[in-house]
Parts: structure tokens; sequence; C-alpha cells
């Protein structure tokens, strides 16, 4: 049987797989996008795999987190129709927040701002009625997982086609090939290291395989950076 644990920090109850495979399944349940259960803190939605035995997750109250796999549980509903909209703001300026903008037509002389953030590569998967026209698309940070200039290249396509007049694009403490100092110093170490055979053995070695930092920047042309 499986041995049953008890986080006392959080009230969580989790299991030990007897079994690789089923370790294997059981972590096969959480990816990007699924909605998950956090002991005492609630429900929220994995935004991102650290890659190091913990998930990013952004839960409903606006506050996020780290958490390993054993202190998740899935979600019956997957359902994200039950999150609350934003309400209506109306600023002093005169400058409101619309809470269904492919509903509501912008009216005569305003200016529309359609804004994005923490998108992590799955800007593709956005349906559809979440993509309104705007005058100015602004996208506030994070729009890959680790600066992958494969996902900057989608991204940048992504921008040529979006509705928009002008977009601008604002780098995210996860876009490190966008800083190029802290990128060379420590965080190609980090994240952006490849497994290399050792010759005539069944071991493996890490090694750094870097991304050059101007390409990144090469690949967003066209668009306020």
């Amino acid at each position: 049987q499986d041995s049953r644990l008890k986080s006392k920090a959080l009230g969580l109850s989790t299991f030990v797989p007897r079994t690789q495979s089923k370790l294997q399944r059981y972590r096969s349940m959480f990816k990007v996008g699924t909605r998950v259960e956090i002991g005492l803190r609630g429900e929220g939605v994995i935004a991102l795999d650290n890659e190091n035995g913990t998930w990013n997750v952004e839960f409903d109250d606006d506050t996020e987190g780290d958490f390993e796999t054993g202190q998740m549980k899935v979600c019956e509903d997957q359902s994200l129709a039950d999150l609350s909209l934003p309400p209506d703001i109306v600023m002093e300026s005169g400058a409101r927040r619309v809470r269904r903008p492919e509903l509501e037509a912008k009216p005569k002389g305003w200016t529309r701002f359609v804004c994005f953030s923490d998108t992590h590569g799955k800007h593709g998967a956005l349906a559809e009625n979440n993509l309104p026209e705007a005058d100015v698309l602004l996208h506030a940070g994070d729009f890959t997982n680790t600066g992958e200039l494969e996902q900057v290249e989608s991204f940048s396509k992504w921008l040529d086609d979006y509705p928009a007049k002008h977009k601008v694009v604002i780098a995210g403490n996860h876009d490190i090939t966008f800083h190029e100092e802290y990128y060379l110093d420590r965080g190609a170490e980090r994240f952006h290291r490849q497994a290399v055979p050792v010759p005539n053995s069944s071991l493996m070695n890490f090694e750094m395989k870097p991304y050059d930092c101007s390409k990144a920047r090469e690949l967003l042309r066209g668009h306020i950076y």
C-alpha cells in the first residue's frame, strides 16, 4: 500500500506511489493551465513549471507561490468560467477598464489599451474572444518561460498578427535573455543546460547551451521594446 504523508504546515495529504510508472502517471496530471487546490491556500491555476520539482501557482485571490507536486490536488472542475470578471473601474482622468471588451464597441474618440502579461509561451493558446482589437497592445512581461529564442520568435509573430496599431513589450523577470548581464553571469547556467552522453558510459553530463542575447532583441524588431 502507498505510504501516507501529512504536512502539518499546510494541512495537506499526499501519497508516495510504489512504482516509477505510477509516479510518472501521477506527475503527468499536472501541467501549465491545470486548476489545482493547495491545502489551506485554496484553488488556483498552474502558471509555470519551475523545472526544479516545483510549480508556480497563481491563486484565485491574486496571490501566488511555488509548490511541489505532492502538495497539489487536481480540481475536479477545470473550467475557468466561474472566475469573477474584474469590476468596472473609472479613474479620475476618465479612463475606465472594460469588463467585456469583445462585447462593447470602443466609443468614438477613445483610445483602447489591451494588456497582457505572464503568457509564458502560451500566447497562441489564448481564446479568440480574449483578443480584442486595440489601439495599443501592451504586454507587461513574462512572455517566455526562461527567455527561449524559439518562444521569443513565436511571440513576435503573434504580435505581428495582433489587431493593434501600436505594440509595446516589457521584458519580465522570466525573459532572461533580454537581461544579458544576468544571463551570462548565472541565468544560462541555471536554466539552459543540455544533457550530453558520456562516451562509453550510461552517464550524462549537463553542459551549458546559452542563447545569443542579441538575437532575442532582434526577434522583437518592429515593436516597441
